[in-house]
């Protein structure tokens, strides 16, 4: 992933080169790959490896500098005016699977201007090599580099019925995406689809029939969240990937989507004009449950080597917004553990060991000290082990030799002298390969 020096200090106070950034986040687990220089700002593109989508969006990276101790966080601006007009009244929203869709939310915006995006705004995508399209197209882009969360902005005019239907593709249906790619649809394809036809792949990409053009003066902005295994398998299938699939695919955080919509629709009212309808679709088939884990001090100074103190493991987990319940203060005595509550965004914490990781990497491993002298103690043979030696030293000494045979053979060479003729072999219901497809059944 790229990202923008300038974008991101305007989020973060912090006092860093890029190349002194780059080292800090490289030394958590956000390798730094490359810095570039472009005009007046710095590209430094981060290996975000599959477990972190949570840093797929200048706002994570965000909080990960905030933790190397660089001040706050300061998230943009949501506010959204919206006229007096019920958002229902120009479009209806159907969920059909709530499994492969578990939220979706909607918001309309009419009477808007399609023109270029503010210079500014192509600035910062050219700098992490998006290319501007509009200023719809731009602020959408822009919103999902920012947040992690992708969107998707139909031409609300371009929609049979007015109506928005997420369910499964029929065999059979084509689509042409925004690419130009026209593909054959397949039953287990989850789409976005209006009254006649499919609009959009479901978190792949949109079509092109529903896209903003310059004519457009309605729009409908969609902001979701998709099942990743659905999204990376119809990807796959269908030879399509995007900056929207990639993130799906390693999962987004259902308790950002309606900050990530909001976001969207407010910098569309003050760069696109128009007017934001009153209320927003907001269809979720169930809510966030918030995970709680017990960190034991114990624990934590056993699997580091070292002792780290309370106060000081609180701090970290507190710097990476995890949600400290049983706080320390003056009054009570020093507990031996700390329950903390787990952000919405870290779907990869949910364990003690992996806040005994986030701990660690905040702290330093160059602070945990290697430990050089590890004691290596043989394992005692049994009896049993005892006596198979010496039976197999003595018919080595008489001339024999020990044969290992393999436990799967092919079943063409026995079949030839009839050997699996009086007894029935045991098949492998998925061999590797064909010659390994049978249990052996005799020494041979």
């Amino acid at each position: 992933m790229k990202i923008s020096y300038n974008w991101l200090k305007e989020y973060v106070n912090f006092y860093l080169s890029p190349h002194e950034l780059a080292d800090k986040l490289t030394n958590v687990g956000l390798v730094v790959a490359d810095i570039q220089t472009v005009d007046d700002d710095f590209c430094l593109e981060v290996e975000v490896t599959s477990n972190r989508p949570d840093c797929l969006g200048i706002i994570g990276i965000g909080r990960e500098v905030v933790a190397l101790g660089g001040g706050c966080l300061h998230l943009p601006e949501t506010s959204v005016e919206s006229v007096n007009k019920e958002i229902l009244k120009f479009v209806n929203v159907l969920v059909d699977d709530p499994i492969l869709c578990p939220s979706y939310t909607a918001r309309v915006v009419q009477h808007i201007t399609v023109e270029p995006s503010p210079e500014w705004m192509q600035k910062r995508l050219k700098c992490i090599g998006l290319r501007p399209v509009n200023n719809i197209v731009d602020i959408t882009n822009y919103v999902m580099t920012e947040t992690g969360q992708p969107l998707h902005a139909f031409d609300l005019d371009k929609l049979s019925d007015k109506k928005i239907i997420v369910r499964k593709a029929v065999s059979g249906e084509e689509i042409v995406a925004i690419n130009g790619a026209r593909r054959a649809l397949f039953h287990d394809m989850l789409v976005i689809a209006d009254s006649k036809r499919p609009i959009a792949i479901a978190g792949v990409m949109g079509g092109k029939e529903t896209e903003v053009s310059d004519s457009t003066r309605n729009i409908l902005l969609e902001c979701a969240q998709f099942e990743p295994r659905q999204v990376r398998r119809t990807s796959k299938a269908l030879g399509i990937t995007s900056d929207s699939s990639y993130r799906f695919e390693r999962g987004i955080d259902p308790e950002g989507i309606d900050y990530a919509s909001r976001r969207v629709a407010s910098l569309i009212k003050e760069y696109g004009g128009g007017e934001v309808a009153s209320g927003v679709i907001d269809i979720r088939s169930g809510r966030c449950e918030t995970k709680k884990i017990t960190l034991r001090m114990e624990r934590l100074h056993k699997v580091l080597g070292i002792e780290i103190k309370r106060d000081i493991a609180s701090d970290i987990l507190k710097r990476l917004q995890f949600n400290i319940l049983n706080e320390e203060t003056g009054f009570k005595p020093v507990s031996s553990f700390i329950d903390v509550e787990v952000p919405s965004f870290r779907g990869d914490v949910y364990r003690e060991i992996d806040l005994i990781e986030e701990v660690a990497r905040i702290y330093g491993y160059n602070h945990i000290p290697t430990k050089t002298s590890i004691s290596v103690r043989g394992s005692i043979k049994s009896k049993y082990e005892n006596v198979e030696d010496c039976i197999r030293q003595y018919l080595i000494g008489l001339g024999y030799y020990e044969v290992k045979t393999f436990s799967i053979v092919d079943t063409s060479p026995l079949q030839s002298v009839n050997l699996w003729s009086d007894r029935g072999g045991i098949d492998i219901v998925n061999p590797l390969r064909q010659e390994e497809s049978r249990l052996r059944t005799c020494l041979l």
